[in-house]
């Protein structure tokens, strides 16, 4: 049972999935930053502006 899992995870397929599950979370926390980010100036800007 262990060896079947342990192939199953050293195929190709499986780690590609992993890898873009990995990426797919990557990007969507960097757009989450970068709105915040984004907020944050608009905010500071708002503020000058008054």
């Amino acid at each position: 049972m262990k060896n079947l899992l342990l192939r199953d995870d050293d195929s190709p397929r499986s780690r590609k999935k992993n890898i873009s599950i990995q990426l797919l979370l990557f990007s969507r926390s960097l757009t989450w930053m970068d709105m915040d980010l984004h907020l944050d100036v608009s905010k500071q800007t708002l503020e000058q502006v008054e």
